[in-house]
């Protein structure tokens, strides 16, 4: 741990965070594995895995290696350990802190009033926060259609890719915008990353593999012609880096 703005590295990221939320939440020398605390903490296991390994290098994580598999738990004698529990205590009370407080300086300034709304920030926070689980979806599709690459399940590999695509595209604009297409046109999707992304050269990229995706749904989807190895390939390939990006964005946010 470097002494120069620890909480720098700490807080590095939003995975960070939700990471050390996890962590944190257990029950004193508690370890769980990656995969356990990737899913407590909503985030992907390769990502889970690099944070951890951050926090390790940090001295907050102290790392059991197993033959199977490595345990995680905090190290509770860290010297930011203490500090940091408290701070995770106060975390979940500062929504109902807010509202207290508003309703307080209401009831002071005895005005007339009948009902107060939350505007802002505040607000839109909860929208913002779906990103993640967009990305969630993404990268179970992802997942599955890697899955069903290696056993050679083509088509079922390259629907999922697509729908990883959809997924990661939700996630980007809502983490960039707080919006996402409904349209059950999915080219309007690739249409509103456009415009989110338009000044953004790998995003312009993004949307090229997202329309090269949604112009093979309807083949694997519906028509008999079967998808070949190297369009699932493909396929897989292009809808891990949207999903790869997606997730990158959402890390850069703090979501």
């Amino acid at each position: 741990m470097r002494l120069d703005d620890p909480l720098d590295d700490i807080f590095a990221s939003g995975s960070h965070v939700r990471l050390l939320r996890a962590l944190f939440a257990l029950p004193s020398e508690m370890a769980s594995s990656g995969r356990d605390l990737a899913r407590r903490a909503r985030v992907s296991h390769p990502r889970a895995s690099e944070v951890l390994a951050d926090l390790a290098e940090q001295g907050l994580v102290v790392v059991q290696r197993l033959p199977r598999t490595d345990l995680y738990r905090l190290n509770r004698h860290h010297a930011l350990a203490e500090s940091l529990t408290k701070l995770f205590e106060l975390e979940p009370n500062l929504k109902f802190e807010l509202l207290s407080l508003v309703a307080r300086e209401l009831t002071a300034r005895n005005l007339p009033i009948k009902e107060a709304r939350i505007f802002g920030s505040a607000a839109r926070g909860a929208r913002r926060a779906e990103a993640r689980l967009y990305l969630e979806k993404a990268i179970q599709f992802i997942e599955q259609a890697r899955s069903g690459l290696d056993a050679n399940r083509n088509d079922a590999a390259l629907r999922d890719a697509i729908h990883a695509a959809i997924s990661g595209t939700d996630a980007a604009t809502v983490a960039l915008a707080g919006i996402r297409s409904t349209d059950p046109d999915h080219q309007r999707a690739a249409d509103l990353l456009e415009e989110i992304a338009a000044s953004d050269p790998e995003g312009r990229q993004r949307v090229r593999q997202l329309r090269a995706l949604l112009a093979r749904k309807n083949a694997v989807e519906y028509e008999s012609r079967k998808a070949s190895t190297r369009d699932a390939r493909d396929g897989v390939e292009r809808a891990g880096r949207i999903v790869d990006w997606a997730e990158d964005l959402l890390a850069k946010a703090r979501l």
